[in-house]
């Protein structure tokens, strides 16, 4: 096991969020982006202990070193000017549970008011077969999700950039990323079509 931190970034949770939107979902707890000053904010109210971690190097950028709990390993990050990115997502007063249909997995999410996480990881699945299961294996889909795909895979970067434009931590997504995202889209996409061309399209949409 290892941690992922090169996908787990503030800016892929804030990009799931509008996702979610985008895709007709609204079941996701509403994030944004936040720019917190480590000089303003954390320094003044962070424990002796916390603040001895950090180190100041070319005399405005700060620095610590993160262990990853599952491999001993660590990295240092550094923070311009001290300026840390993260997300904020609204608060909820219980957990959230998440069962996933495909396989025996379940997640536990508990939201708290501007916790700062970044756990995207959606960002980070690269294989397709885990991701067009739902679609390939049951040929089935609801209407609303069938036009949000189709109608996204024409216009994902406008809309994205329309959404996102105006977050705190803009832009949130590299040019590569949108290529995979784009990428993405077309595969679950060629899915329906295999889907239609098969069972006939009143078999495959249902609203």
């Amino acid at each position: 096991m290892t941690c992922n931190t090169d996908c787990e970034h503030p800016e892929y949770e804030v990009a799931a969020f509008v996702m979610n939107r985008l895709l007709g979902f609204n079941n996701m707890p509403i994030t944004v982006g936040r720019q917190i000053s480590w000089f303003d904010d954390v320094f003044p109210v962070a424990s002796k202990r916390f603040g001895k971690e950090m180190t100041i190097k070319n005399g405005t950028d700060v620095c610590f070193k993160w262990r990853c709990p599952s491999t001993e390993v660590f990295r240092e990050f550094c923070f311009h000017k001290g300026i840390i990115f993260g997300s904020a997502t609204i608060w909820l007063n219980k957990a959230v549970h998440i069962v996933y249909p495909y396989g025996q997995e379940r997640e536990k999410y508990e939201y708290h008011d501007f916790h700062l996480y970044a756990k995207a990881k959606e960002f980070c699945l690269r294989s397709m077969i885990l991701l067009g299961a739902p679609i390939y294996q049951c040929c089935s889909i609801r209407r609303s999700t069938f036009d949000a795909l189709y109608r996204l895979k024409n216009t994902l970067t406008e809309e994205f950039e329309n959404e996102t434009r105006d977050d705190p931590i803009y832009p949130l997504l590299l040019p590569k990323v949108f290529l995979q995202m784009q990428a993405r889209l077309k595969e679950l996409v060629s899915f329906l079509d295999f889907c239609i061309a098969h069972k006939g399209l009143e078999n495959v949409v249902f609203d």
